[in-house]
Order: C-alpha cells, then sequence, then structure tokens
C-alpha cells in the first residue's frame, strides 16, 4: 500500500532564523494492522507530554527546529489542531482503510482518560485503545530525528484493562534504515508496533483474552486437604474417592 501519509515541514532559513515550521499529521498512514475482526474499536489518543501538561508549550507542538546558530523555533501542526487530535485521527483512519469499525473520541490534555468511559455511552462489546503521547516531538538541526515514548493499552466498555504495550527512543532520519527513513516511515513502525503486539491484538476480539482458569474442586470432597493439595493429588491421577478418604484422615 502506498504511503498516504501527509508529513509537510516546512523549514525557512532567513539571516540565521527558521520560522513558519508546520508538520501535518493529517491524512492515513500504511501501517499494518493484523485484525480482521468485527468489534467496534474506540481511538483515543491524549497528550501527556509532560511540557504539554504545565502548559509550557502548547498542544498543537510538535517539535523545533533550530537555525543554523542553533537557535530552537518550534514545529506546529499543520492543521493548527492539538497533536493528538490528528494523532488519533490518523490512526481512525488508516483502521478504516482496513474496513474496521473504528471511531474516534477526541480527549483535551487536561482530561483524565478515566472520564471516557463515564462520559460516553459506549456500546456492549466495544473496545477502546488508548494512546498515552508522554513523548513525540521532532527536532531538526543538521540532522532530524524523532523523540517518542507511547504507551497503549486497550480497554472493554466499562474500563477495565485488558492489554497494554510501550515503546520509547530517539532516533535520526536515515534513508539507509527501512524504519526510520523518515518521518511518515517511522510514524507507521511505531504505531503499527503498538497496535500489533499480540496481547492488544488478543485483547480486541470480541470475548476479550482468554482467562486461565483454575480447575474446578469437586463440592463432595471435604476441606480438610486445601486446595492446592486436592488439586496436586487430582494431577497424580487419584481418584475422588481416594482424595476424599486421604482429607479425611
Amino acid at each position: 500500500m502506498k504511503i498516504k501519509l501527509i508529513l509537510l515541514v516546512l523549514f525557512f532559513f532567513v539571516s540565521g532564523c527558521a520560522f513558519g515550521n508546520r508538520t501535518d499529521y493529517r491524512g492515513v498512514s500504511n501501517f499494518p494492522f493484523n485484525y480482521n475482526g468485527e468489534t467496534h474499536i474506540f481511538i483515543v489518543a491524549h497528550d501527556e507530554r509532560p511540557y504539554v501538561l504545565n502548559r509550557d508549550k502548547k498542544p498543537q507542538f510538535v517539535g523545533l527546529s533550530k537555525s543554523i546558530y542553533g537557535i530552537p523555533y518550534n514545529v506546529s501542526t499543520g492543521s493548527n489542531r492539538p497533536l493528538a487530535s490528528d494523532f488519533g485521527e490518523m490512526i481512525t483512519n488508516t483502521m478504516k482503510n482496513y474496513k474496521i469499525n473504528a471511531t474516534q473520541i477526541e480527549l483535551p490534555f487536561d482530561k483524565n482518560t478515566s472520564s471516557i468511559f463515564s462520559s460516553e455511552n459506549l456500546p456492549p462489546e466495544s473496545k477502546v485503545m488508548i494512546f498515552q503521547i508522554k513523548e513525540w516531538k521532532t527536532e531538526a538541526h543538521f540532522r532530524v530525528g524523532i523523540h517518542y515514548n507511547i504507551e497503549l493499552a486497550t480497554y472493554n466498555n466499562s474500563g477495565n484493562k485488558l492489554a497494554d504495550t510501550s515503546i520509547n527512543g530517539f532516533d535520526y532520519f536515515n534513508q539507509n534504515n527501512p524504519k526510520r527513513a523518515n518521518l511518515a516511515v517511522a510514524y507507521a513502525d511505531i504505531v503499527g508496533g503498538l497496535i500489533n503486539n499480540p496481547d492488544i491484538i488478543s485483547s480486541l476480539n470480541i470475548n476479550g483474552p482468554e482467562m486461565i482458569v483454575a480447575p474446578s474442586v469437586n463440592p463432595e470432597i471435604k476441606p480438610e486437604c486445601t486446595t492446592d493439595q486436592i488439586l496436586a493429588m487430582k494431577n497424580s491421577g487419584l481418584s475422588d474417592a481416594q482424595i476424599k478418604k486421604a482429607c479425611e484422615n
């Protein structure tokens, strides 16, 4: 599939100054999605970058572009919307390209993610994928790199966590690195790696991940033996009658 992600960065260098820098995260990506179920999936991207939470940077902030003298200038989203809004929209649009029933829920950075389950009327058996953006910014001087730290968790419609995973790091873009050739490729690899985690994929099924259930204990066996002792005797091949006799002694 051709990458349709638009990541346009406008750099202007005038008398050693950089200005007007924007990166457009609108569109769709080409990350793979190894899921073909019918679960209705709600997508939430939540900005939890510390410099946004303390209001040092605006939610539209996506990176720094440094002039030839090293003076840093902010880079903003091309849409002028919060990064989390564009981030979540791109994930949702990409899933829809795979014919997944996906819906975005936008959540301001100053709202807690738990509010989703009290304020949204989530359909039964639906699942929620919450991308917690702990760090995401590009940095451009003589080379361009990406700082990233994202945690992904899936929940049922009641707010019970089903699975989680995370990824973090810093990489320079390099045409010789197929996973970090540019921002579009890096985005697809980072997000794709999160959502294709086996535990995440399993949790999206209607019934969720399989739960390990302990073997049932015959209620006729008297409780003079502990459950662990009874299970150990069962595993050794003893019959219920033999176990009952052993526990009564």
